[in-house]
């Protein structure tokens, strides 16, 4: 599949861990360059609520996340809105357990925002390890609801056309 240069991801917390995991940087160091590449690109974006969440998890991808500046999106005033909706339709979406502002409904909401305010036709998708479930409050139901795509990992990579 030929990749379309148009395509946005908005990269889940869950992707950047188990890329981290399972795809180690000094095994897989091409990977992580052509996230790197993406994100230089404007076309791997995430809400900052994501690099919060991983201050939690390995002090190393933590820094990864603090290096790659661009990538992490604050709050706009497009969003707030949509964050509302999100939460209304989604509310376990805001994992109120959490001692951390939960990326989730944060997430979905930026895709859907620069979505709706894309001057150039973009295609915004979201990126997330999370599965679809029946009446599920995860962010694949979600996105279903909202009319966004929604990607694994693998997904991701083949819609890049990436082969390792």
């Amino acid at each position: 599949m030929c990749p379309d240069s148009r395509t946005v991801y908005c990269i889940d917390t869950s992707i950047l861990i188990d890329l981290h995991r399972h795809y180690p940087r000094d095994i897989f160091g091409r990977l992580w360059s052509n996230l790197e590449a993406l994100v230089r690109e404007d076309r791997a974006i995430a809400p900052k609520q994501v690099r919060e969440e991983l201050k939690a998890w390995d002090d190393s991808l933590y820094q990864w996340a603090v290096r790659q500046r661009r990538m992490f999106r604050g709050l706009g005033a497009d969003q707030v809105p949509r964050v509302a909706a999100v939460l209304a339709a989604f509310p376990a979406l805001a994992h109120s357990d959490r001692r951390t502002e939960a990326a989730d409904p944060f997430l979905v909401a930026l895709a859907l925002a620069e979505k709706e305010t894309s001057l150039f036709g973009a295609d915004y998708c979201v990126v997330t390890s999370e599965a679809r479930r029946p009446k599920g409050q995860r962010i694949p139901n979600a996105c279903e609801h909202f009319g966004l795509r929604c990607l694994s990992l693998f997904e991701f990579m083949k819609a890049e056309g990436w082969k390792f």
